[in-house]
């Protein structure tokens, strides 16, 4: 406990330098013209690029009108501790991109300065999700438990009788900043499925659990394959299914809602697949792709649609080419959703998108296909994916303490008055600010877009974690 109060302490102490830093590197930006400003930049990069000592290139550029690295030093010690991304704007690679025209340059250092503003303004929105007093909480928890703590849940899959357990060590992944692991991801999402939604609901959706993807998609082989190998995918594809094809008894294309959670190597994703017995009746079937980071593996999507195709023949008896299959012409789509500020709450996120999303599945999938309408920010507040691992804890500890029915009844309230107490509060909410991204849709694309592009860079504008181009504050217009 003492190592980790250093650490939070060493965080505030990191953060104030940072903030003074930056205060004094913003006010050096406005009272500097930005002709001012470029010239210096290009008169250093100039000198740099002159220059083969790399002392006298350090010396160059700490001898700008303003000292504009030593703030991003101390932001990268705090980014680095709360785990989010800023580039370092003084970096050579970063400054060569600027030489060219001098209008293009004003273009992208007014650009710049717009954007460092509002990455200031986000992290300062952020750092109160860094809430000590509920981290606090989630440790106190573990006063409660036991060495040999162990919850079997039991439920019945494809006509079979099957179990989960969840043991001590696994418990503890719910303690910041682990990742969640196997164990308490196929808990919830099963106890999602079986205790939490209502019995009409739950016959219309299946849940995979996470090995299937792994036997499915298994990432060492994956990421060798470019997307473009149609033919290696399939072959690798056929060869996987013969470990799984005996994996699901039920009908999938008689369900409404198959939820895939995913685990790339260090990341979980969830993908879900929109009423899939709709593709034979010409009716609205969608792959969704639900990822904190803003990723989308457009192979793997592939080999879900081959697995229903073959899911299909097998259950239908016909043997069709996937090729003429209308499943290989299923759009997949992903939506903007409230994403993660740090690297370890990926799990958290999909275990709440999957929630939400069978709580509320007509705002997900209401005209997904617009580009107007991929914005599904509301899905749930921020602050309940920050008290998320205390729910599932304190959960996990009252099944044991307490009745199945109480311990669920204590999770549904507490759950349903954060989203109550936080529905009109927009602060809980990520807002796409127009004028900005007016802006970054003219830089990007300043001639004729197509739905399919607009949809594009409004996910890279609002998604990418290497821009964070995004912004909290409400739209005025």
């Amino acid at each position: 406990m003492q190592s980790h109060q250093k650490l939070e302490s060493d965080v505030l102490k990191e953060a104030q330098n940072c903030r003074r830093s930056i205060e004094q590197v913003m006010e050096s930006i406005n009272n500097l013209s930005i002709d001012d400003f470029l010239d210096n930049i290009i008169q250093s990069e100039q000198q740099i690029l002159e220059s083969k000592n790399h002392q006298e290139e350090q010396k160059i550029i700490e001898g700008l009108q303003y000292d504009c690295k030593k703030p991003f030093e101390h932001m990268d010690n705090i980014l680095g501790l709360l785990g989010v991304l800023t580039p370092q704007y003084t970096d050579s690679k970063y400054i060569q991109e600027l030489i060219g025209e001098k209008a293009k340059k004003k273009g992208i250092i007014s650009s710049q300065i717009m954007w460092d503003q509002v990455r200031i303004s986000q992290k300062e929105k952020f750092s109160r999700y860094n809430d000590e007093q509920l981290k606090e909480e989630i440790f106190e928890l573990d006063k409660l438990l036991d060495e040999k703590y162990e919850y079997t849940l039991s439920y019945t899959a494809d006509g079979k009788r099957k179990t989960i357990q969840v043991k001590y060590v696994d418990v503890l992944k719910l303690n910041p900043p682990n990742y969640l692991n196997d164990s308490i991801i196929n808990f919830y999402l099963k106890f999602l499925e079986n205790e939490l939604i209502n019995q009409e609901l739950r016959e219309k959706t299946y849940i995979f659990n996470t090995y299937f993807m792994e036997k499915l998609c298994p990432q060492d082989k994956v990421t060798n394959i470019d997307k473009s190998e149609i033919n290696r995918l399939t072959d690798l594809f056929n060869h996987c299914f013969e470990q799984i094809k005996k994996w699901v008894k039920e009908d999938l294309f008689a369900k409404d809602y198959l939820l895939f959670p995913l685990n790339l190597p260090e990341h979980w994703s969830l993908i879900i697949v929109y009423k899939p017995g709709n593709v034979f009746k010409k009716q609205p079937c969608y792959i969704i792709y639900m990822d904190s980071f803003g990723i989308i593996d457009q192979k793997i999507i592939l080999m879900i649609k081959l697995y229903l195709h073959k899911m299909w023949c097998q259950n239908s008896q016909e043997q069709s080419q996937f090729a003429d299959s209308p499943i290989k012409n299923i759009q997949a789509f992903q939506p903007l959703v409230p994403r993660q500020v740090n690297y370890v709450d990926c799990g958290v996120f999909l275990l709440e998108y999957a929630e939400a999303f069978l709580n509320n599945t007509t705002y997900v999938v209401d005209k997904i296909e617009e580009y107007t309408s991929i914005d599904k920010l509301r899905l749930f507040p921020r602050c309940l994916v920050n008290k998320k691992r205390f729910l599932l804890k304190q959960l996990l500890i009252n099944l044991i303490r307490l009745s199945k029915e109480e311990a669920i009844q204590i999770y549904k309230q507490e759950r349903e008055k954060i989203l109550i107490d936080n529905k009109n509060n927009q602060e809980e909410y990520d807002q796409i600010d127009q004028e900005y991204f007016q802006q970054y849709l003219a830089m990007k694309l300043p001639t004729e877009r197509t739905q399919e592009q607009m949809r594009s860079i409004l996910l890279d504008f609002y998604m990418n974690p290497n821009l964070n181009y995004y912004h909290t504050e409400m739209n005025q217009q």
